[in-house]
């Protein structure tokens, strides 16, 4: 979207990408250490038959996709100063659900390392 429609405004930046991505990266390759070969190989089977869909529908139905997403991007509204604040509460509240799932998780993954 920033190549093609540069002139659009973008009242939305995500936060902690630049740390983030990468680090969700490091954290799966770290647990597919962990997996037996069998669960490594259906994992990637199926990664690679996701992959063949993809683009097997990226080349029947991408173009037109395409074509009906750059049409409905001039209607794209500003929203109003209640509707944006309820929006800014929804992403708080995401933040918060987010951050106790995260935190949850490298809990129940790293706690039977120190109790072995």
């Amino acid at each position: 979207m920033r190549a093609k429609h540069p002139e659009l405004h973008r009242p939305y930046k995500a936060p902690f990408i630049k740390i983030g991505a990468p680090l969700s990266a490091i954290i799966y390759i770290i647990m597919m250490t962990q997996l037996d070969m069998g669960a490594f190989l259906s994992g990637l089977i199926w990664c690679v038959l996701g992959l063949i869909i993809y683009y097997c529908c990226q080349n029947r139905y991408g173009k037109s996709a395409n074509q009906e997403l750059n049409s409905n991007i001039t209607k794209i509204s500003i929203p109003d100063d209640t509707e944006k604040a309820k929006m800014d509460r929804e992403y708080k509240i995401w933040c918060v659900i987010v951050a106790l799932a995260v935190v949850a998780a490298i809990g129940l993954y790293v706690v039977p390392y120190f109790m072995t």
